[in-house]
């Protein structure tokens, strides 16, 4: 009876194995999340730069040179299925 009034409540303590069990989970989560997303946000911000300031190694992560000239040699096809 005391255990599931500790449910409804959100009293329950955790043992030390569970915390250290969060903070392990936490980085992993962490680490993982920046592993997929910074390969995305550095072609999404390549994507905007000068193309001489990303092959020289000088954008990494914020556009250098803002240039939106990709875009519109892309846009400018239309496309040709039959």
């Amino acid at each position: 009876m005391e255990k599931s009034s500790a449910l409804r409540t959100g009293n329950i303590s955790q043992s030390w194995h569970d915390q250290v069990f969060d903070i392990v989970n936490i980085i992993i989560m962490i680490a993982l999340f920046a592993l997929f997303v910074w390969p995305l946000l550095f072609v999404f911000s390549a994507s905007f730069s000068d193309p001489n300031a990303v092959w020289n190694g000088k954008m990494w992560g914020i556009p250098v040179g803002f240039n939106v000239e990709c875009y519109k040699t892309i846009l400018k096809y239309k496309n040709k299925i039959p």
